[in-house]
């Protein structure tokens, strides 16, 4: 049931709303005519979504206004509003974008009542994810605090020592691209605003790496203490981290994947609607930059269109397993929410790989 597409159908806006709005925003300057038109984008998307309904303007940012009217919009978006009381700080998931391989989530921080913060805003500096929901907060605090003792929570070194200890190691996930915006601080609330993405996650299970599906367990978030800035020093704002657990939840196609091969080159490629993974071994490109000159997207009509019409890579690697054997892989993310039943290809160079 996709309850976007339901409550869109049943939003009738008056009689001539849209002659009106027109006539407005023609008879307006250029500069002014494009405020004009996000202004009525941003009024038809509350109208029209509800108040339970309404995207984070991060999302908004990162996707534009018509992500939220999209074809896939009501498939990958989540209400979430799930929050754990983690001893002296909050930490509470408020939306999500997710597809079954990729997520965008929206969380806040809340710092301990009694911590200082200068003028500098608090920094967030490590978050993990983790398959699993089989730990509350309490659950993990008393298995683990012994340890926290021991990790010196400014350097990055030493708490990446101890998370390769923790009991939630065995279900860390690792990601083919991701980021996160710049957090935002709220002195009244006191509440940091942290906005991160994942795509193409995957899994070691001890014997082989395979791709995550989010939708088929819980997510558990973990963060360390935020940082804040004392006397000229960056402190942690307490002494342990924080985990917040929710179900990641998607109602769209699942992602397409496709390999191509002859015996020498190999090719590998993985869709979703926010992402495309590559990966080309032995094609002759020595950075990912050049793997991307040669990427195309071939829709189901035939239609074929360069990668650098529809995202941007923020990095890639190149590794050599063997001596004359070299792999490249990059990930794309896509400007906005794609449809990945449209396309029936990618092409690399002179070489097509089918999406299955």
């Amino acid at each position: 049931m996709n309850r976007y597409r339901e409550a869109m159908e049943q939003c009738a806006p008056p009689e001539g709303l849209q002659a009106r709005l027109r006539e407005k925003v023609c008879a307006q300057k250029p500069k002014r005519r494009k405020r004009i038109l996000l202004a009525v984008l941003a009024a038809a998307l509350i109208l029209c979504m509800g108040a339970n309904a309404i995207w984070d303007p991060l999302f908004i940012r990162r996707f534009g206004p018509k992500a939220a009217f999209s074809k896939l919009a009501g498939a990958v978006f989540q209400e979430v509003n799930v929050t754990a009381v983690c001893d002296d700080v909050e930490l509470t998931v408020t939306q999500a974008l997710c597809s079954d391989s990729d997520f965008h989530l929206i969380f806040y921080y809340k710092l301990p009542d009694d911590i200082e913060v200068g003028d500098s805003p608090p920094r967030v500096h490590d978050t993990q994810y983790y398959i699993t929901g089989d730990y509350s907060w309490e659950e993990y605090r008393d298995l683990e605090r012994e340890k926290w003792a021991e990790v010196d929570w400014t350097d990055l070194n030493s708490q990446f020592e101890y998370k390769k200890s923790s009991i939630l190691h065995p279900v860390e996930t690792w990601a083919g691209g991701g980021g996160s915006g710049q957090p935002s601080y709220d002195p009244e609330t006191r509440t940091i605003r942290y906005y991160a993405y994942r795509s193409s996650l995957h899994y070691y299970d001890g014997q082989e790496t395979t791709l995550v599906d989010l939708t088929a367990q819980p997510l558990t978030i973990y963060v360390a203490p935020p940082l804040v800035e004392q006397d000229g020093e960056w402190v942690p704002v307490t002494d342990h981290p924080a985990i917040v657990t929710f179900q990641p939840v998607y109602d769209g196609p699942q992602r397409r994947s496709g390999e191509w091969s002859n015996g020498k080159i190999a090719a590998k490629v993985q869709m979703s609607p926010f992402s495309l993974y590559l990966e080309a071994q032995n094609m002759g490109y020595e950075y990912y930059e050049d793997l991307l000159k040669d990427v195309y997207l071939v829709k189901e009509n035939g239609a074929v269109s360069p990668i650098g019409l529809h995202g941007l890579a923020g990095g890639g690697t190149w590794s050599e397993l063997a001596e004359g054997c070299s792999t490249v892989t990059t990930t794309v993310h896509f400007f906005g929410i794609t449809d990945i039943m449209e396309y029936s290809a990618v092409r690399i160079g002179e070489y097509e790989i089918v999406l299955e």
